[in-house]
């Protein structure tokens, strides 16, 4: 970058970009949400990501720093970096759950005749 300004202008859309997609990722989300909670899982795997998933969280964090940094604030855009890691947690968290959940029921035999 050869100056400030077009260093701001960068980082304006970047900001700009970030809290368009909180909105949309927000948006989708609360969408989401309601159509899952109008057929309710019995399964409890279903009910634990439920309560530990770090969604709203990470669509908090992208809008917070698009919006500081709309804002002028020059650290607006580090608040991406544990909003990324809190996703990854999530991500692991979720994919170990759902294969602790899959070995609660035993595998059909292949050998045996309906």
């Amino acid at each position: 970058m050869e100056s400030w300004e077009e260093f701001a202008v960068v980082t304006g859309g970047a900001a700009a970009a970030f809290t368009a997609l909180a909105i949309a990722g927000g948006v989708i989300m609360f969408v989401l949400d309601r159509r899952a909670h109008r057929q309710q899982s019995r399964q409890r795997v279903a009910h634990i990501l439920e309560r530990i998933s770090p969604n709203v969280l990470t669509m908090a964090l992208i809008g917070l720093g698009g919006i500081l940094t709309i804002f002028g604030v020059d650290w607006g855009l580090y608040l991406q970096v544990p909003a990324v890691i809190a996703a990854l947690i999530g991500g692991v968290i979720g994919a170990w759950l759902f294969m602790m959940a899959t070995g609660d029921s035993p595998a059909p035999d292949d050998n045996q005749q309906p």
